[in-house]
């Protein structure tokens, strides 16, 4: 899967639950980025509401069974709840939402109090990689 397609499936599943940024021209649109490890949002965004984070660049892991080796592809999605609203029916979702997911891990993340973030969790989701990364 594509990460253009997986953010827009993403964004269509969720957008009931999802908060909104508020962009520093004043627009608001959905609270859904593709970012890279330790990138902020653009400066003068104001986040509210529930947040969802896809990162940029999933991950690749690799394993060897029976002398052959295999790769998975990680893609990690972070929920950041703002206003202090339950990420957990946004992981339900997602989660179900992709069955033929070959793995799938759900963590939440302590947040310390007053630091921003009311809660936060970490879904991954592991499938087979594209084409293109295997050869790789």
């Amino acid at each position: 899967m594509q990460l253009l397609t997986f953010r827009e499936d993403l964004e269509t599943r969720l957008a009931d639950l999802l908060g909104t940024y508020t962009l520093a021209n004043g627009a608001t649109v959905p609270a859904v980025s593709v970012r890279n490890t330790g990138e902020l949002s653009p400066a003068g965004t104001v986040v509210s509401g529930l947040e969802l984070i896809i990162q940029r660049n999933p991950r690749l892991k690799y394993i060897e069974r029976y002398d052959t080796p295999l790769a998975f592809r990680l893609i990690t999605v972070f929920l950041v709840s703002w206003d202090g609203s339950d990420p957990t029916p946004a992981a339900d979702l997602i989660v179900s939402a992709y069955p033929n997911a070959l793995a799938t891990e759900v963590t939440t993340i302590d947040v310390p109090e007053g630091l921003g973030p009311q809660a936060q969790m970490r879904i991954t989701l592991q499938f087979n990689p594209t084409p293109a990364e295997a050869a790789a």
